[in-house]
């Protein structure tokens, strides 16, 4: 009976075994997998940096300078066209303001004088209608 259940302890502990390597296997591997994956974006990055760090000529310089210059001039001109735009727009705006506020003083004067007008007006139809 001992040497049976020696027996079965050693089989259950050959299948614990197995499923402990195997999933030890499955780990080397994704590790593998991952290590591969950070040594490729390693030399992508390392790649890049050499690509930048190579000197340019003196007159590659000059000339990164003058569009730089010139980028800056038309980025200043497009601003000071965008100004003149809003100059323009601000002064229709308050041109506009300014006929809504007469409008509105108009309208105030007009019910101003119906309110006095309209007694008169009822007041001369009475009048008429009793002749």
């Amino acid at each position: 009976m001992l040497e049976t259940s020696y027996i079965n302890k050693d089989e259950e502990l050959r299948h614990e075994l197995a499923y402990f390597i195997n999933d030890q296997t499955q780990l080397a591997k994704v590790f593998r997998r991952d290590v591969e994956e950070l040594k490729r974006l390693q030399q992508e990055h390392m790649s890049k940096l050499d690509i930048n760090s190579i000197a340019l000529s003196f007159d590659e310089l000059i000339q990164q300078q003058i569009t730089k210059y010139y980028h800056s001039r038309h980025v200043e001109d497009d601003e000071e066209e965008e100004e003149d735009c809003l100059d323009a727009e601000q002064k229709l705006i308050q041109k506009f303001e300014r006929l809504h506020d007469e409008h509105v003083l108009w309208l105030k004067k007009k019910k101003k004088n119906a309110k006095i007008l309209g007694p008169m007006i009822e007041r001369f139809r009475m009048l008429y209608h009793q002749f």
